[in-house]
C-alpha cells in the first residue's frame, strides 16, 4: 500500500495507474487529480500505457476509449490561469 503520491520513475508510474485503474477501489476526486498531475510529470516514452485508466469522472474505462489532453489544453479548459510563464511538467 502507498502512504504517499510520489511518483519519480516508471516503477512508481506503474503503482499509480496499476491503483488507478482498479474498479474495485474507491478513489477520491481529489487523488485522481493529483495522480495525474503527479504522472504528467513524468517523459510519456518512460511509462508503459496501462491498459484500464480513471477517469477524471471516478470512473474506469480502457484505456483505448480515453483521452489525454495536454497541460496546455487542461489549463486552458478547466480555466486555470497561470501566472509565470514556467512548463508544468518541470518542478522549480
Amino acid at each position: 500500500m502507498r502512504t504517499e503520491l510520489t511518483v519519480s520513475d516508471a516503477a512508481d508510474a506503474e503503482s499509480v495507474c496499476a491503483g488507478l485503474g482498479d474498479e474495485n477501489r474507491e478513489v477520491p476526486p481529489g487523488l485522481v487529480l493529483r495522480a495525474h498531475s503527479a504522472l504528467s510529470r513524468l517523459e510519456p516514452d518512460d511509462v508503459e500505457p496501462p491498459e484500464r485508466v480513471r477517469t477524471l469522472a471516478g470512473t474506469v474505462c480502457d484505456a483505448a476509449d480515453a483521452v489525454v489532453l495536454d497541460a496546455h489544453a487542461a489549463d486552458r479548459d478547466l480555466g486555470i490561469a497561470r501566472h509565470d510563464d514556467r512548463d508544468p511538467h518541470q518542478d522549480g
